[in-house]
This record gives structure tokens, C-alpha cells and sequence, in this order.
């Protein structure tokens, strides 16, 4: 769906959408990228109008199958199924090497992209890849197995929504604490994270909570 101050309207394939069914809408400027089965595409802020990128120029971008966006500043990066690129405005998308295990196995989940850095997610643990290019990775038998679903870097930790819970991990020193429901956790599974200050925002199977990391275990 697509809406200009008060007014919307729904975007179908008729409008040049890729595909009815979107993966992921990433707000930028002048308008949204949007993911799709069949290929990524920018709908313009203003009018509605639906532009893909070029089937013989940007095939990757234009056919392929994208599950995640990010973005940060200008450039926005998209991944799929072993598959990783970034498009900064004004020039052609390039494609970032990912591990050969998270991030190429299966299918992403979560997409994080700041300050040069990228963190990818999915049913193995989390990715990330420095300025310099270097990948990292940590497994997620560190915190019961769970799928990661989201990803924010906050205070100097990642923090993980999963199907387990709320995942605090460590990149300096490699170890991961578990919020469960048993910590005060409304839910089991926690679909989105956002560190604001001294709180971590999440979206639960089950409503909106807040967790104060700055107090060792306080949820609310």
C-alpha cells in the first residue's frame, strides 16, 4: 500500500510492482525500495510511480529473489538467499562477498546496516562485517538455537530478536545472555528490536515491551 498524506492506494503488479508479495520496504528520501520474490523496486514518494532497476544492466538487482533491506545515509544494501549488494545514488549496485555459512546457506532473516558496518541474521546466528571488510560470526548455540528475526547495535552489544527470546550478544568477548519469559519477557518470540537511549524497544508475539539494559535483568 502506498500513501501520500492522507491519501492510499494499493500498488499491484498492474502498477509494475515485481511481485504482490513484498519482503521488505525500506524507506529512503524521496520514497521506499521494496523487496520482492522477483526483484527489488523504488516507488517515488511523490507520485506513486513504480521503478525497477534494469533487466540487462542490474539483472541481480532486477530478477532476483530479495528477502531483507537496510539502509544507512544514501546507500542501501539488500540481501537474498547467499546474496549481498549495495547501491549508493548515483551508481550501479555492487555485490559485497558474504560467509560461506551464515548469510549463504539460507535464507536472511534480518538485515542491519550502520556507520560501514553490515550484520546479517538467519536461522544459524548473526554475520557482520567490518569497515575494512572482515566477516565475523557468532552461532546461535550461544543462546538456545533461535532464529534471529532483527538486529540493532546499541550501547555495544547487538541485540537479537528470535524465536527464543531477546538475545544480548557481546562481539568483544563472544558471549550471549537469553531474556526469556522467564525474565519477565512478555511473549516467547521477539520480532523487532530498536536501542533508544537506555532502552531496548521490541515487538513480541504478544505486544510492545521495553527492556533497561543499563539494569542487569529489568524488563517492563
Amino acid at each position: 500500500m502506498y500513501g501520500n498524506g492522507e491519501v492510499f492506494r494499493y500498488l499491484r503488479k498492474t502498477d509494475k510492482l515485481p511481485s504482490e508479495r513484498i519482503s521488505d520496504v525500506q524507506p529512503m528520501k524521496n520514497g521506499a525500495w521494496i523487496a520482492t520474490l522477483h526483484g527489488l523496486a523504488f516507488i517515488v514518494k511523490e507520485t506513486g510511480q513504480v521503478i525497477r532497476p534494469d533487466k540487462e544492466k542490474e539483472p541481480d538487482a532486477a530478477l532476483r529473489m530479495w528477502n531483507q533491506l537496510a539502509a544507512y545515509e544514501d546507500t542501501l544494501y539488500a540481501s537474498g538467499p547467499g546474496f549481498l549488494m549495495m547501491h549508493e545514488h548515483g551508481k550501479s549496485w555492487t555485490e559485497i562477498d558474504v560467509p560461506t555459512t551464515i548469510g549463504a546457506g539460507s535464507d536472511p532473516m534480518a538485515l542491519w546496516a550502520e556507520r560501514g558496518y553490515i550484520a546479517i541474521g538467519d536461522r544459524q546466528g548473526i554475520a557482520w562485517r567490518t569497515p575494512k571488510g572482515e566477516w565475523k560470526q557468532a552461532f546461535n548455540n550461544l543462546w538456545d538455537e533461535g532464529y534471529v528475526f532483527d538486529i540493532d547495535y546499541h550501547g555495544g552489544y547487538f541485540w537479537l530478536g528470535t524465536d527464543r527470546g531477546l538475545v544480548k550478544y557481546d562481539p568483544t568477548q563472544g558471549d550471549a545472555i537469553l531474556y526469556t519469559s522467564k525474565d519477565g519477557l512478555p511473549g516467547n518470540v521477539v520480532y523487532e528490536v530498536h536501542g533508544e537511549g537506555k532502552v531496548i524497544w521490541m515487538g513480541t508475539d504478544v505486544g510492545l515491551a521495553r527492556f533497561r539494559w543499563d539494569v542487569p535483568g529489568r524488563l517492563d
